[in-house]
């Protein structure tokens, strides 16, 4: 006998829920898988991908980076795809064919729309291009182009960039603001060197790119925010520990504090794992085959011990882990795990690693792919409330794919 018939509480309560809402359904993690677009127009290689509404209508759209071959401005391609409502249709537009390879979106000059960040080419400048919107039409009309880099000497190397953070209820909120002056503020992280806090401009609209910056500390080439130490303002996340806003974000250096277990090297991402109020960070391994792990937040003001758990154990299998992503897939109220081999990769799995047990102990590896993905990103792409996933791979099958969440409404 069940446990909930030697209960006769509980068996009552599960019958009446059943006679009410249906049968108890267990996940689906049978994702629909879709390609965007079959023939890109990137021949060579798509570095980058966003969601993102670009074009103001309210739905979520897809943008891509990438280059033809060469470094040359004039061989560098940054298709976005809008978002149609119908999730096999997506209209590829071809509006900027600029510079730019890695990067991020945000509302540099405050009119309400959303511009990208992105570099010229890596190590060369850093660029901020304006949405022609609300004005013209981000589809058809020229995105001018302005330097934030100052001297093009590659100082700015934006492998990761940075105007969004994570809060404690897990949501992403966009319109990094450290200062409070009102204007967005960007991250830039260095590739294996610096972490450089870039204020927004009253007026950004510069052509000599004249931005101030302040050097905070040193990462990795990766990182995420949120308020880490539950002091009201944001902190800094890299591989193997955590910058301490000092309050005033020009009091630079920030103070860091180190993880004393030891994790993955590679891409970062923070939420609250365990479900205690605390933002947690989860590290996986980009290159190597240190596989995923997550480092619980000891509250405490977080300058405690930070244990580590294994997400996917090291040497078991999984390489190339460029994408990670937190959201809750199946709908119970907890932080899954999405991460991808990259192509090349000898098994290329797309998957999702589930919170069996709403703390972080127990997880369940769910293959939704074997196509490889690489810097794949997450949101709700067709509006049914379900967190969907955007990826590609950066060279050989580069079709842009999504993946459609199946758990709409499910009953866990």
């Amino acid at each position: 006998m069940s446990e909930a018939k030697k209960d006769p509480v509980v068996f009552v309560i599960l019958l009446y829920l059943m006679c009410v809402n249906g049968p108890l359904r267990a996940a689906d993690w049978i994702f629909q898988e879709i390609i965007v677009d079959n023939n890109p127009p990137q021949p060579s290689r798509i570095t980058d991908c966003a969601i993102v509404d670009i074009n103001g209508d309210g739905k979520p759209d897809l943008w891509f980076s990438a280059r033809k071959g060469s470094h040359k401005d004039d061989d560098h391609f940054m298709p976005w795809y809008e978002n149609t409502g119908d999730m096999k249709n997506w209209k590829r537009h071809l509006p900027f064919q600029g510079p730019a390879c890695y990067g991020t979106w945000g509302d540099i000059d405050g009119d309400g729309d959303m511009d990208l960040i992105a570099d010229k080419d890596r190590k060369k400048e850093l660029l901020w291009m304006e949405n022609p919107l609300p004005n013209d039409d981000p589809a058809k009309d020229t995105w001018n182009i302005w330097r934030i880099e100052t001297d093009g000497t590659g100082f700015f190397d934006p492998d990761e960039v940075y105007t969004f953070w994570r809060s404690k209820d897990n949501r992403i909120h966009h319109g990094l603001d450290l200062n409070g002056d009102k204007h967005l503020d960007i991250l830039n992280f260095k590739y294996g060197s610096d972490i450089l806090f870039i204020p927004g401009l009253m007026n950004p609209y510069t052509s000599n790119g004249k931005w101030p910056y302040y050097n905070i500390g040193s990462a990795e080439g990766t990182g995420s925010l949120g308020d880490l130490d539950g002091d009201g303002d944001i902190d800094i996340t890299i591989r193997d520990g955590w910058y301490e806003n000092p309050g005033n974000p020009i009091k630079v250096p920030w103070p860091k504090h180190s993880f004393q277990a030891k994790g993955p090297n590679g891409k970062v991402e923070i939420g609250d794992i365990d479900s205690d109020g605390k933002l947690d960070v989860v590290v996986s391994s980009e290159e190597e085959t240190d596989g995923i792990a997550w480092f619980r937040n000891p509250g405490e003001n977080a300058k405690g011990i930070w244990t580590a758990t294994n997400i996917i154990a090291p040497d078991s299998g999984w390489k190339g882990l460029h994408s990670l992503q937190l959201a809750d897939f199946d709908g119970d109220g907890d932080l899954d795990v999405f991460t991808a081999e990259m192509h090349g990769r000898q098994q290329q799995r797309v998957a999702i690693c589930e919170n069996a047990d709403d703390k972080g102990n127990v997880w369940q590896v769910h293959i939704l792919s074997r196509c490889g993905c690489h810097n794949a990103k997450v949101a709700d792409l067709n509006g049914d409330g379900a967190p969907d996933i955007a990826g590609k791979n950066y060279d050989k099958d580069k079709r842009p794919r999504i993946w459609l969440n199946p758990n709409v409404g499910t009953k866990i």
